[in-house]
């Protein structure tokens, strides 16, 4: 087994696993096992810096509550964009950031930009 197939076991058997992080939501009209976490206050500026450039020069606010969202590539059928929405737990929410490594998305998503 290569550290590659390690880390992928581990995602599943730990990180995604129900017991250990894993919850179920509804993801895009589909029930399907994610990390849900709040985003700190950090994270949260971090994040408007890096859509600040695709806002209007005239708005200045963001989604007071953001949350992130780790989503398996095994659980979805599309990719993930920056302002693109999602519907999460019946919720449209909108995409702040996306991130893709080792067969999982990181999303910072928040119920609206601005």
């Amino acid at each position: 087994m290569t550290f590659k197939d390690d880390v992928m076991d581990d995602l599943d058997e730990v990180f995604f696993d129900l017991e250990e992080l894993g919850e179920i939501h509804n993801i895009d009209k589909r029930d399907i096992c994610v990390v849900l976490t709040d985003v700190t206050e950090m994270d949260a500026h971090m994040s408007y810096g890096l859509m600040k450039a695709t806002l209007n020069p005239k708005e200045h606010a963001i989604s007071k509550h953001s949350y992130r969202l780790y989503i398996r590539d095994v659980d979805t059928k599309r990719k993930y964009t920056t302002n693109a929405q999602i519907l999460v737990d019946g919720q449209v929410m909108f995409i702040q950031s996306s991130k893709h490594f080792q067969g999982v998305w990181q999303l910072i998503v928040g119920k609206s930009t601005v």
